[in-house]
């Protein structure tokens, strides 16, 4: 399956609008590193076929880990401003939530996942992996 997944994403991203070519390498050094949640990767199936594939790595915002789902409180994207939103995702950086490198806001996105009083404010630190 874990050829399957690769298909997939490497097919999805080579006509997106913001890509490098190299997600489905990134994909395969995500799921080998310490970062790497099995618990949040999931595959959609249609008509007995992988038609996508997400997973989600541990973050880290100040001083708080941060990602997705369970007990953590915001998950953050990079992507199309005309996506993400879809999905209730705003720019970040209204959060107080900043990317570790150039990218204009309104691509560099978060979603509050759960409703606390705690404001987490700080650059993100990505995964090793990502080679930031």
């Amino acid at each position: 399956m874990i050829t399957k997944k690769y298909n997939v994403i490497k097919i999805a991203f080579e006509t997106a609008e913001h890509s490098d070519g190299n997600e489905h390498n990134l994909v395969v050094a995500l799921r080998r590193s310490d970062n790497f949640i099995p618990e949040l990767s999931f595959v959609a199936i249609e008509d007995n076929k992988i038609v996508g594939y997400i997973l989600f790595t541990k973050i880290k915002i100040g001083d708080y880990e941060e990602i997705a789902l369970l007990c953590y409180h915001y998950s953050v994207v990079l992507g199309s401003e005309n996506y993400y939103p879809k999905f209730n995702y705003i720019p970040a950086i209204q959060y107080g939530i900043k990317a570790p490198f150039e990218v204009p806001q309104q691509n560099f996105m978060a979603i509050k996942l759960i409703d606390t009083e705690i404001e987490i404010k700080g650059t993100v630190e990505y995964a090793k992996e990502f080679g930031i």
